[in-house]
């Protein structure tokens, strides 16, 4: 009876022996994409219901259109949650049942949509200088037939 104060609080018998695992905890996947605040703000902005999205309205969309980026187990209490913050930072106005985007909200979705188009220009004008560079090298291709076919001669 003269155990230890550790030995004490715990709740098995003495004799019971403990195996601990040796390996190393699993590693949780890292998230990929948008968060579920900014899923929200494009599904109110795509949506364009004059009176606000219905948080029903709201999910269907997340999941119809962002399936694999979502975990579908905790995403209704991430999507309350969401909802109920982006109403506390202003991103969100809520009326009644259904959500708006409030000032900040708008903010975000324009500095969002301006990335979007300012990646769409890069990409494009990559492609015209890929085009560029392959009508160049066309030219310069020519232009060698050219020299050789005069060389022939």
């Amino acid at each position: 009876s003269t155990q230890s104060t550790w030995e004490s609080s715990l709740n098995y018998h003495p004799s019971t022996i403990i195996i601990m695992s040796s390996k190393p905890a699993k590693k949780t996947a890292t998230k990929t994409g948008p968060g579920y605040a900014q899923l929200v703000v494009n599904a109110i902005a795509t949506l364009k219901i004059r009176g606000g999205a219905s948080r029903i309205a709201i999910k269907n969309y997340i999941l119809e259109n962002h399936k694999n980026e979502i975990n579908e187990v905790a995403f209704d209490r991430a999507l309350r949650a969401a909802l109920k913050k982006g109403v506390e930072k202003g991103l969100l106005v809520q009326i009644k049942q259904s959500f708006r985007l409030g000032e900040a909200g708008k903010k975000v979705q324009k500095t969002a949509e301006t990335k979007e188009k300012k990646a769409d220009k890069a990409e494009k004008k990559e492609k015209k200088e890929k085009k560029e560079k392959k009508a160049d090298k066309a030219e310069k291709k020519e232009k060698k037939e050219k020299k050789e076919k005069k060389a022939d001669k």
